[in-house]
């Protein structure tokens, strides 16, 4: 009788592939790395390396988007870089962007330089895993053998793989199972091939793939919506930024519905999940009932949405402007990144407002008072600030007054022609405190002063206290609260100031007429009394439900969160001034607070 091993080998083949496809679904993990210009990068979850000489990555990301502790730097240089015009074939799983450009070498001379090899090394690889690779090159546009060879060396060496890059839209040379040396590193070495017909002796590299099988359980696969998750309204036309987490997901589709789940509208399909975020142009889908859904590209039973219906409103057709004048602060200086200094969240905050509300920023850092007067700056300054017809105008000047040893009097002089200007338009002004600064006591008495005299000058209700919380026991910044060079102020700091700005009631101030706060809040939300001194009674108008309140501090501390209140106990609070936050129905509507 004939065995036929044909048959049992191609069964085991078979079991093998199925057993470590399945293995894969749940724990192999993929990295993908670009060598290529900084200009045409591949997004995430794809690694980006565009420096040919010296480039690395010190944390690698997964394909699902998780950090793997595992880093990669070129520890021998390649010559250069340069762009193609190329796609790779859709099998390979090379992003567009990976297969345009290259690093390259060269074994005779080419630009002043002859790179007969360069490396790479793998580090923080975990020596009780195999690793296997895959590379792929493209250099489009020649016709010539262009083989390039790749070694990986580990704690084996495995055989060289070699590929002619020429032209090369479709093919990958694999590496597999390849133990970490002791040190948990692998190198790879990028050479000319044996076969390489190209006279200058280039060898190339556009993409690499590292594969490994993950051992730590994440757990089940989720996605949870982040926002809107309900109760919020949202302005028709206005970008926001849909937000979720999730856990052990790739890729999520987003969907939207305006019937409360009863049928749904696509907003995009497979978004990296690493993410969390994207940018929706909200529609102009009137509704009460809106509904976000996010859901795993690969299994859509893996799936979340908003908690509740938000509201989806066009505006009432109303528009304001307000116009800041300031400083670095209120230019974007001190946070990490612009968008987190309190100019740009409260422009954002106003963007859900009913009325249109167009913030204009005329601060430029290293301003004064007297940088702003009509005299000086003629783009910057209140002539200009009154040239948009505004209908508020902002004054932020933290410091450099007192750093120039400008007096309390000469500033408010400067503040006496401003303001004369602004009342002559009958445009109103808000005025903010000077901020802590790490001066010298001489310059701090500046900064108290002008305190007092920027309350005494514009009143509560025109003042915005930037000060308070802010400033340490010899008045100088809270080190929490220090971007770093002690003189501007983080993104925590900002945070706070926006919530301050808030709680002026600006915007109310404008739709509602110069009983501002108290009209904003009276015939939707009834507040009193205020100032208080032991309760406070809070009370919905027609169409609205109270479901949160918040009571903050000047120190951005949540004081008091009550759920569905109608009395808030403030008795036993230290006395001072408040921002309170009622969350309705509705939105969200904030006042100051008093307690006194």
């Amino acid at each position: 009788m004939r065995k036929n091993y044909p048959f049992l080998i191609l069964l085991l083949l078979l079991f093998n592939i199925t057993f470590i496809n399945g293995y894969a679904q749940n724990s192999r993990e993929t990295i993908n790395i670009d060598f290529g210009s900084g200009s045409q990068r591949s997004p995430a979850p794809w690694n980006n390396i565009s420096d040919p000489n010296a480039g690395a990555v010190a944390n690698l990301t997964t394909d699902q988007g998780y950090l793997t502790g595992i880093s990669i730097a070129i520890t021998s240089p390649f010559n250069a870089m340069n762009n193609v015009t190329a796609t790779a074939d859709d099998t390979l799983g090379i992003h567009p962007m990976a297969a345009t450009d290259n690093f390259y070498g060269n074994t005779s001379s080419f630009g002043g330089k002859t790179v007969p090899m360069a490396v790479l090394t793998i580090s923080n690889l975990d020596v009780t895993k195999a690793y296997s690779f895959a590379f792929f090159g493209n250099r489009a546009s020649v016709s010539e053998n262009r083989e390039t060879l790749y070694t990986v060396e580990g704690l084996t060496n495995p055989d060289p793989v070699a590929l002619n890059v020429s032209s090369n839209t479709s093919k990958m040379v694999r590496v597999s199972n390849v133990m970490p040396k002791e040190d948990g590193t692998i190198t790879v070495v990028v050479e000319k091939g044996p076969n390489n017909r190209n006279s200058t002796g280039f060898y190339h590299i556009s993409a690499m793939k590292i594969s490994y099988v993950n051992t730590v359980d994440r757990g089940p696969k989720a996605v949870t919506v982040k926002y809107p998750n309900g109760a919020e309204e949202i302005k028709a036309g206005r970008e926001i930024s849909i937000a979720w987490e999730r856990n052990d997901v790739a890729s999520v589709n987003i969907d939207y519905s305006t019937d409360n789940g009863a049928n749904w509208q696509s907003i995009a399909k497979s978004v990296p999940a690493m993410v969390g975020t994207y940018k929706w142009m909200v529609p102009s889908d009137i509704t009460e009932r809106a509904l976000v859904r996010i859901s795993d590209s690969e299994d859509p039973t893996i799936k979340d949405e908003s908690d509740q219906p938000f509201t989806i409103f066009q505006s009432n057709g109303k528009q304001y402007t307000i116009v800041v004048l300031g400083s670095s602060t209120a230019n974007g200086g001190g946070p990490s990144v612009k968008d987190s200094a309190w100019v740009w969240r409260y422009r954002n905050y106003l963007a859900n407002k009913r009325s249109d509300f167009t913030v204009i920023n005329l601060a430029v850092g290293g301003y004064n008072t007297a940088s702003i007067l009509p005299a000086n700056n003629p783009d910057n300054n209140i002539t200009k600030a009154l040239s948009y017809n505004p209908d508020a105008i902002i004054i932020n000047m933290p410091s450099n007054d007192a750093a120039m040893g400008r007096s309390v009097q000469d500033q408010m002089a400067n503040y006496d022609i401003i303001a004369a200007r602004a009342a002559q338009a009958n445009v109103p002004l808000w005025v903010t405190t000077p901020q802590p600064r790490n001066f010298s006591q001489d310059k701090v008495q500046i900064q108290l002063g002008m305190i007092d005299a920027t309350y005494s000058k514009f009143g509560e209700d025109f003042t915005v206290d930037f000060w308070t919380g802010f400033n340490t026991a010899n008045n100088t910044m809270k080190p929490e609260y220090d971007s770093g060079d002690g003189v501007h102020m983080n993104d925590a700091a900002h945070r706070i100031m926006l919530e301050r700005i808030i709680g002026e009631n600006i915007s109310g101030y404008l739709e509602d007429g110069p009983l501002g706060v108290k009209q904003e809040i009276w015939g939707k939300v009834n507040v009193f009394p205020n100032p208080a001194s032991g309760r406070v009674h809070i009370s919905a108008g027609e169409g609205y439900v109270v479901e949160k309140v918040q009571l903050v501090n000047l120190s951005g501390m949540k004081v008091l969160e009550q759920q569905k209140v109608s009395v808030l106990e403030v008795g036993a609070l230290p006395k001072g001034l408040y921002i309170l936050h009622v969350y309705t129905n509705k939105g969200l509507l904030s006042s100051k607070l008093v307690v006194q």
